[in-house]
């Protein structure tokens, strides 16, 4: 009977078979792109993680083109009013329980 470690071994090792495949493409593309040999990096060689809180991560921004909404004064001062309205009558309703 084959146990779950056998079987998470054959997994690695398949695994790993596949990731060397997709290196060699990926060196491949960056070669043709570049017009030179890239260099081919391995898990080995990466640079090992640091301990310690993670670096931020780049944040997307929007590159659309399109303009930022813009709200008027009295589009503002009519939402705060509503707003102050609904909780005046939520706070009158908390009262009668």
């Amino acid at each position: 009977m084959v146990s779950d470690r056998e079987i998470l071994e054959a997994a690695l090792f398949g695994f790993q078979a596949q990731l060397k495949e997709v290196e060699a493409k990926i060196s491949e593309i960056r070669t043709q792109l570049a017009g030179r040999a890239a260099p081919v990096r391995t898990p080995e060689a990466a640079p090992k993680a640091k301990a310690g809180r993670p670096k931020a991560q780049p944040v997307a921004v929007d590159v659309s083109g399109k303009k930022k909404r813009v709200m008027s004064a009295s589009a503002r001062e009519r939402i705060a009013e509503a707003q102050k309205r609904r909780w005046a009558a939520h706070h009158a309703k908390q009262g009668e329980n």
